[in-house]
């Protein structure tokens, strides 16, 4: 598997001990048709059916990919949600 998805056997064996990035844990989930939540131990499905449009679900994908991006994302809508209160 890792040679497959270009990944060094030695580093799946550090991710005993230090998390993988997110670019090597998709291609391992897609190598094995299973999302990334359910390899992180999130969900007990394997591969649960996509209810987002392609479109919704191109974004869901970059901001996995892009951790700063996401922490911008949850840094507005947690300043969004304290201007609500």
């Amino acid at each position: 598997m890792a040679r497959s998805v270009n990944i060094g056997e030695n580093s799946i064996y550090a991710w005993k001990t230090k998390a993988p990035t997110s670019d090597k844990l998709k291609a391992v989930a897609d190598y094995l048709n299973v999302t990334t939540d359910y390899l992180l131990g999130r969900s007990d499905n394997p591969n649960p059916e996509k209810s987002h449009s392609p479109a919704v679900q191109d974004i869901i994908d970059y901001i996995e990919q892009n951790s700063d991006f996401a922490e911008s994302i949850r840094h507005l809508i947690q300043t969004v949600e304290n201007k609500k209160k």
